[in-house]
């Protein structure tokens, strides 16, 4: 008999993303099949991306001479994301929303996060970091810090974490 003990020891956990509020097949749609490419947004103050009525981010404040956020998204390419204004977030993430919208999920997917309810965190991402939700995408900034407000699925998370793609 041997004396070597095998323990189960659990990797990084996966708690707390996206893909996990989402039945198969829209889950499916989130899975990137190539390599992410960055979307380039000019943003100022109180004007919002919506990433396929799964998450959302507010510009509150970018500390740049002009004021202007210039975010890149990255993000699968199954996910559409919108610029909009700070008032018709509120709209665009409701599950019965305008067929105008562009989402990503099917509608028993979009009333399940709408059930659970939305939450909200303040965050400042700097050129040398990126806001990443997790099971979704991530968000990278240049030239100057920008204080986001995050509207994401009650439970999903999202953190600042070192810049993962270097800029040119």
């Amino acid at each position: 008999m041997s004396d070597i003990k095998l323990i189960e020891i659990d990797s990084v956990p996966n708690r707390g993303r996206c893909v996990d509020r989402l039945c198969a097949e829209c889950e499916r749609l989130l899975v990137p099949l190539k390599a992410l490419r960055p979307r380039r947004f000019r943003l100022r103050r109180r004007q919002a991306l919506v990433f396929g009525g799964l998450a959302a981010v507010i510009v509150g404040e970018a500390r740049s001479q002009g004021h202007n956020a210039w975010v890149f998204s990255y993000m699968p390419p199954g996910v559409p994301v919108h610029r909009s204004s700070e008032s018709a977030v509120a709209r665009m993430l409701e599950p019965h929303s305008s067929e105008t919208w562009e989402f990503c999920v099917c509608s028993a997917c979009r009333q399940q996060l709408q059930d659970r309810g939305w939450e909200e965190a303040e965050l400042e991402i700097s050129p040398a970091h990126d806001l990443a939700f997790h099971g979704l995408g991530w968000l990278t900034v240049r030239r100057a810090t920008v204080v986001f407000r995050v509207i994401v699925p009650a439970g999903v998370h999202v953190s600042r974490r070192p810049r993962l793609v270097a800029g040119k």
